[in-house]
């Protein structure tokens, strides 16, 4: 059976409980989170909160589908053009890696489509149909199945080599001035 991933929409605050029982229930599920440092009353204090809210990835089959109807605060599949909408493997693997390396990470709308994963920003390099980009320590990754970007600040000297660690296969390197 050919397993994809979709995003479910949860109850508000209820993210990590149901990444718990689909471990139960033995079905891959993957749940962003954006931590946050801040500084309270002179002290800094560590925040973690996911990524997208109310939002958790699972990996299922076509048949998986009827566990979602009975799972207490699942509210429904996204949907894109009334059908399931299938995130590509290949983003969920950028935003796991873009979220083990990065914090304070910022979520932006953008369009909608079924393109191919993009990094923004100048300058860009392709790799792999992807490209990755680097501005004045801002990271962008634009994922289109998605219709987000998702950025976060880094230091200058680290994010081309973190930006390669983030991409499947990096013998594909050309330039694209």
């Amino acid at each position: 059976m050919q397993k994809s991933w979709y995003m479910i929409y949860t109850r508000q605050n209820s993210e990590k409980r149901i990444c718990a029982l689909f471990k139960r229930k033995k079905i891959e599920s993957f749940c962003p989170l954006n931590h946050r440092q801040i500084e309270y009353f002179g002290k800094t204090k560590f925040l973690s909160s996911p990524l997208f809210g109310s939002c958790v990835f699972a990996r299922l089959g076509k048949d998986d589908f009827y566990i979602l109807n009975k799972l207490k605060n699942v509210l429904t599949i996204v949907y894109w053009k009334d059908k399931p909408a299938v995130i590509q493997n290949e983003e969920i693997e950028t935003i796991k890696e873009f979220v083990r390396i990065h914090h304070n990470i910022k979520l932006e709308k953008s369009n909608v489509g079924f393109t191919s994963l993009e990094f923004t920003n100048s300058p860009t390099y392709t790799i792999n149909r992807n490209s990755v980009s680097v501005d004045a320590g801002l990271i962008r990754v634009k994922l289109p199945s998605l219709g987000f970007i998702i950025s976060a600040e880094t230091e200058r000297k680290n994010v081309f080599k973190r930006s390669l660690s983030v991409l499947p296969d990096p013998t594909y390197l050309s330039s694209t001035q």
